[in-house]
């Protein structure tokens, strides 16, 4: 999304869904930054403004650098889970065929 300034355009990031509803009612729109305006061009599906050579928002781009590495870190610790509970699950099968479970006979009553 775009908002010209003092210095010129700006590319703000928010979501696509935002973007046509502002464009569709004139309504406000805040993009990841926090900045409020009303989107007025046309956006790819990127969700990205649709306007060559201007600038991008520091904080729009922070917070989705952010996001890109919330994301990796959550896959590496997914992955980490799975490989846990796959030792875990070898280590119980390694028991279970170490010890056999053995039943006591049971008691003859009346002799």
């Amino acid at each position: 999304m775009t908002r010209a300034n003092d210095t010129g355009v700006i590319n703000h990031r928010m979501s696509q869904d935002r973007i046509d509803v502002g464009i569709i009612t004139g309504a406000l729109q805040r993009a990841l930054c926090g900045e409020e305006f009303v989107p007025k061009v046309t956006v790819g599906s990127s969700g990205r403004a649709d306007v060559r050579g201007a600038r991008s928002c520091p904080n729009c781009e922070a917070i989705i650098d952010k996001w890109k590495q919330m994301k990796k870190l959550k896959d590496e610790l997914l992955d980490l889970l799975v490989r846990v509970k796959d030792d875990e699950i070898a280590a119980v099968d390694g028991l279970m065929s170490r010890h056999r479970i053995v039943q006591e006979p049971a008691e003859v009553s009346g002799r």
